[in-house]
């Protein structure tokens, strides 16, 4: 039986449909790239997860999300809408993020994740806070990560230097995507230059491709994909549009299980010494245990939220 005779062998992955072709460009991605097939899962704790193999008891505990500007987002990107804000703990001024994170550090909590709503110009305000987080990370053992904006080297060296350990950042290969999708007035360059300015630092950086972000179309995935390959990143993270909060939803279209597995294998044959994850955000249902089997034959290294199936498999 080849492996994947075997993964759709599986009773909960037994209504999945694999694309031979896409699984071997995968298969063989991750053979060129000498990688085993050694994957871990992990649950984030914003939200309760259980399949028959897997569950998380401790939602919005381990690793809180907290967010600089409360539920207030400038810039509205079509397939959020400032909506990601709703589900983070607020903390608008420097001492309630040093509250916010002592009280999740007494709760048992690892780290904090902190980013909030951008402005006019993808940017999000850190500097006030910088020497909260310093106090942060001098008075607790909470790993602190943050999910930045565009940014400049001032801000990037004063997260570095304030203790931050991990920056992640969306990159985006189209200047027609950021204009239509984030209505932003900047340009591929931009968001190259945010992550050499990130990378530059001694922080792990940890940049996100959102796979399908044209409304639901693949546009400049591939060409984040090469951005992100010429930086020394710790990881790349991938996730998969899935527009719950759109505007109007009618606007987007679920990119295909076949286009992000193909894409997933060209992610590990660009970057064969790099750690590739799978991010929360893709489809439910069949089309997303799909691309989590997809994951698994490009050797991907983490997967978040594995679908019914995938620990098995």
């Amino acid at each position: 039986m080849t492996a994947m005779e075997t993964v759709t062998a599986i009773e909960q992955l037994k209504d999945i449909t694999i694309d031979r072709t896409v699984w071997d460009k995968a298969v063989k991605a991750r053979s060129d790239a000498g990688r085993e097939r050694l994957v871990k899962f992990y649950l984030p704790s914003f939200k309760k997860y259980s399949t028959s193999e897997i569950d998380n008891k401790c939602a919005n505990s381990s690793f809180p999300a907290i967010s600089l500007t409360g539920k207030k987002c400038k810039l509205m990107c079509d397939h959020c809408q400032g909506k990601l804000l709703l589900s983070m703990k607020p903390a608008t001024t420097p001492g309630a993020l040093i509250e916010t994170a002592k009280a999740a550090f007494n709760g048992g909590a690892e780290g904090i994740l902190i980013s909030g709503g951008s402005d006019e110009e993808n940017r999000i305000c850190f500097e006030p806070f910088l020497s909260a987080i310093a106090r942060i990370k001098s008075t607790t053992r909470l790993t602190v990560a943050v999910h930045t904006g565009l940014i400049d080297r001032k801000t990037s060296n004063g997260l570095a230097d304030a203790g931050v350990d991990t920056a992640m950042i969306d990159i985006i290969g189209a200047d027609e995507t950021i204009r239509s999708v984030y209505h932003l007035d900047k340009t591929v360059d931009d968001f190259e230059e945010s992550l050499m300015s990130l990378c530059e630092t001694s922080m792990k950086v940890a940049p996100h491709i959102v796979a399908g972000l044209h409304y639901g179309k693949f546009l400049g995935e591939r060409t984040a994909m090469k951005m992100v390959a010429r930086h020394n990143t710790a990881s790349l993270v991938l996730v998969v549009c899935v527009p719950y909060h759109a505007k109007d939803r009618t606007m987007f279209s679920t990119p295909g299980s076949r286009e992000v597995g193909s894409f997933m294998a060209e992610c590990r044959q660009a970057m064969p010494d790099r750690e590739l994850i799978l991010g929360c955000a893709r489809p439910g249902g069949a089309g997303g245990s799909e691309i989590d089997a997809y994951a698994l034959a490009a050797g991907f290294d983490c997967i978040a939220f594995p679908a019914d199936g995938i620990v098995s498999a």
